[in-house]
């Protein structure tokens, strides 16, 4: 009862809103009916008297300092929001976008003082259709946990700044997401992703971060990953632990200073790994570093540091590695099949790799050379061979003799 009349009252105020006019709010244009765009105008709070008609909205350069919760709840049938250039908006409140329905672009551009993006600010949209969320350009620093949580059915978040922090669930609990593209991140916390699915594209570029253990722990059902042209500093042990259900994961052309031991372990259900045209500036210090659970692995046209801990590439028993991925400046890029590693103490793997080579195989080679040794000694030759057979002779003729 009391939730109809609170609907009843809503669309009471839309209806006279309406009412008032399709006018066009002071200091803004409407050059089509649908279309409201308010440039450098004053404002404290989206004003309540503003007509609801609209299906798009441009707020450019405006002096908003807060988006509020529920500021646009009567705009419903609003499909596309910009909220671009305000150069004092600094804080958008949880659910400021609450209840709008029929949005399918929501865009953030160029707002210098929008810093943080806080908990459930887009959550309760409850987009009908698929939402593209764009938020570019604002000196966004952090991106704080849950700001999407429950967020649905979205055709694209793209997410371009300078520097920015991804904090732990910063990036969850969002389901079916066509298009995830991140750039100008500085850190991605552990378990940024936990409990989002059903991902087709999830594009991380232009970047300059470590990413440490289970960063993408809880990421499941996605397409494709690929992580392109960035800067790496450190990808950690177990930085996919914890993902499932991945079809592809590409990282191609990035720099990257050193990739731990089994980096690329403990993912359920991983179909291809391909790691190409990198450049890694520390060894790849076991096997390990490349050791992943995929059904499908191309490791080729690295370019990685070839010191002492790499001895052991020598050993592989897979030699197209050994023939597509090279050597730095360090040994002149030669291919790994040429490498020979030069005043590197000796170690155990050297030890064994050396001795496994020189003795010979078992069981049946050993066991002929005992029967050999048996019945001939060491300082073997024809002469021994016929003096020895003559006193086998003389023996054999004494016994006849005794008989």
């Amino acid at each position: 009862m009391f939730k109809n009349f609170v609907k009843a009252e809503v669309e009471k105020e839309e209806t006279e809103s309406d009412e008032i006019g399709h006018h066009c709010p002071e200091g803004c244009l409407c050059e089509e009916s649908d279309t409201l765009f308010c440039n450098n105008i004053e404002l404290t709070k989206i004003p309540s008297y503003w007509p609801t008609h609209f299906h798009k909205i441009i707020l450019r350069n405006t002096s908003l300092t807060t988006l509020h919760k529920n500021s646009f709840r009567k705009f419903r049938k609003l499909e596309e929001l910009r909220i671009e250039e305000s150069f004092q908006l600094d804080v958008i409140d949880k659910y400021a976008f609450k209840g709008l329905q029929k949005l399918r672009v929501l865009s953030l551009s160029k707002n210098p003082n929008l810093s943080q993006i806080y908990k459930a600010t887009f959550s309760g949209i409850g987009n009908e259709n698929s939402l593209k969320i764009y938020i570019k350009n604002n000196k966004l620093q952090v991106i704080h946990g849950y700001a999407f949580k429950n967020v649905n059915n979205l055709r694209e978040l793209s997410i371009e700044d300078e520097c920015i922090t991804f904090s732990k669930h910063s990036l969850s609990s969002i389901s079916i997401l066509d298009f995830l593209s991140i750039q100008g991140a500085c850190k991605i916390d552990s378990e940024t992703f936990l409990n989002t699915t059903r991902v087709h594209n999830l594009h991380i570029s232009s970047s300059n971060l470590n990413f440490t253990k289970k960063t993408f722990n809880g990421l499941s059902h996605v397409n494709h990953i690929l992580i392109q042209n960035n800067q790496i500093g450190k990808i950690s042990e177990d930085t996919f632990a914890g993902s499932s259900t991945i079809g592809n994961l590409q990282i191609q052309t990035n720099k990257i200073f050193e990739i731990e031991s089994r980096a690329f372990a403990s993912t359920e259900n991983l179909g291809t790994v391909i790691i190409s045209q990198n450049t890694i500036n520390s060894a790849l210090k076991t096997p390990e570093c490349v050791l992943n659970d995929a059904q499908r692995f191309i490791f080729t046209d690295n370019t990685i540091f070839c010191g002492c801990s790499m001895k052991w590439i020598k050993y592989h028993s897979d030699r197209s590695i050994l023939k597509e991925n090279f050597c730095g400046r360090e040994e002149a890029f030669k291919a790994l099949i040429y490498y020979e590693p030069r005043g590197c103490p000796t170690d155990d793997l050297e030890q064994t790799s050396s001795t496994t080579t020189t003795i010979l195989p078992p069981p049946f080679q050993v066991q002929d050379q005992d029967y050999m040794a048996e019945y001939f000694p060491v300082s073997f030759s024809p002469l021994t061979f016929f003096l020895n057979l003559k006193l086998l002779s003389l023996n054999l003729f004494l016994l006849l003799l005794l008989r």
